[in-house]
This record gives structure tokens, C-alpha cells and sequence, in this order.
């Protein structure tokens, strides 16, 4: 595989992954359209809640967000 054939490639899955992204935050808001609609209140905040965990243990997992920065003792600003 050329070099020129690579960079096309990988632009095409750049594009791929923004689209991606725009349909998962789509289905999300339904789900919790869905869940204040029909299931009140606590429903929507539920949904809510296990969404966000649910992304947040995604980004750990991939390696774009490490906890330790997060709930570091000394601090988010300091380091040694």
C-alpha cells in the first residue's frame, strides 16, 4: 500500500468515526426522550446517568482519559 493510498484511507475513517459519533449522540437523545416521556422523571435521570458512565468507561478503556489524573490525591495541577 502506497503512501498516498494510506492517507486517503485513513481520512475516509476519520470521517466515518465524526459521522459515527453525530448518529450515537442521535440515539441517545431519543433514548432519553423516550425514557422522560414514558418513564418520568427518574427514568430520564437514569438514563441519563448509565449513559454517561457508560461514556466515560468507553474514553478509560480506548486510553483517552486516565482516572489516576482525575482522583489524584495531590491534585489535577501538580506534578513531581
Amino acid at each position: 500500500m502506497t503512501g498516498e493510498r494510506f492517507a486517503e484511507l485513513k481520512g475516509k475513517t476519520q470521517m466515518d468515526v465524526r459521522v459515527l459519533w453525530s448518529l450515537v449522540g442521535l440515539a441517545f437523545g431519543v433514548a432519553l426522550g423516550f425514557a422522560g416521556a414514558f418513564g418520568g422523571v427518574g427514568a430520564f435521570f437514569l438514563v441519563l446517568f448509565l449513559g454517561v458512565l457508560g461514556f466515560v468507561g468507553g474514553r478509560v478503556i480506548e486510553g483517552d482519559l486516565d482516572l489516576r489524573e482525575i482522583f489524584s490525591p495531590g491534585g489535577a495541577g501538580r506534578r513531581r
